[in-house]
């Protein structure tokens, strides 16, 4: 199993770069109990998860077993230690602005102190092998890439095609949402009514209009430049929706055709039919 365990100074970017974890497939756990650490980490292996993230701090209960348990890890696991920090000003401004209360502060500390006391705790994690991270001048976006070169960013943009009906409401979750409902409507065939987009016959009688070709040329054109420059900024989950009028037959086709034409190793793609003979 490969390991990362996050830790640094409070307010310096954890939570993120937790998350940055989670969208590229990691199981993520925040702020274990370090006397737990041995147990889930069997229990993970024994469920045959591949790729984990822990992030661990100084409110961790044993958290000065912290570096012992490092050692002993690493023995047998693929390791990683991340090491993030800011400084005072920064970490003082990003609590101003969140309003949040630092977790080390007491009756008798400032902020201020409560920083001086939280890189007191962690004297002594860093080390030449520990990845740190300087968080202070870093947007999001900076932090968010930053973390997906370090762990070699291999894992899927996950793509969920919708197709659905107009007349029973546009899905909330959508990214794009398209219309093909100018595009003749096979409904009124006798022959095709009861058929769906997912049908030979429908895909034959599609295949002679013009206009079908053309809108669907366009509508992978345009969604092929948007995943790519989506990807780039390391977004993991596009909800793209297709409408027509009954959800049938006309998005359901243009769903699928669009779903051949992503197929790639960078892309996992699901498909909801959502009115499909609803």
């Amino acid at each position: 199993m490969k390991l990362f365990i996050v830790t640094g100074l409070l307010g310096s970017g954890k939570t993120n770069v937790l998350r940055t974890f989670e969208d590229n497939n990691y199981y993520c756990i925040d702020n274990l109990p370090l006397s737990s650490i041995f147990n889930v980490i069997s229990e993970l292996e024994a469920n045959k998860v591949r790729y984990a993230a822990i992030s661990i701090d100084s409110r961790s209960l044993n958290f000065e077993n912290l570096q012992s348990i490092i050692a002993s890890l690493s023995v047998s696991l693929d390791l990683n230690l991340i090491y993030l920090k800011a400084n005072k000003s920064e970490i003082i401004k990003r609590y101003s602005e969140s309003r949040r209360k630092h977790p080390l502060i007491k009756t008798s500390l400032s902020i201020s102190e409560a920083i001086d006391r939280d890189e007191l705790l962690l004297k002594g994690l860093i080390n030449q092998e520990a990845i740190v991270i300087d968080t202070t001048k870093m947007n999001l976006d900076n932090l968010k890439n930053y973390i997906s070169k370090i762990i070699d960013n291999k894992h899927n943009t996950h793509i969920h095609l919708i197709s659905f009906a107009f007349k029973n409401n546009i899905p909330l979750d959508l990214d794009f949402m398209f219309d093909v409902r100018e595009i003749k409507n096979p409904y009124y065939d006798k022959k095709l009514k009861n058929k769906t987009g997912k049908s030979s016959a429908l895909d034959r009688y599609f295949k002679k209009i013009p206009e079908v070709a053309e809108y669907q040329s366009q509508l992978i054109r345009f969604i092929k430049q948007r995943i790519t420059a989506l990807i780039k900024t390391q977004r993991k989950y596009i909800a793209i929706g297709i409408g027509c009028t009954g959800g049938q037959h006309r998005s359901v086709y243009f769903v699928e055709k669009l779903a051949e034409n992503l197929k790639s190793k960078k892309i996992s793609i699901s498909i909801l039919h959502r009115d499909l003979h609803g």
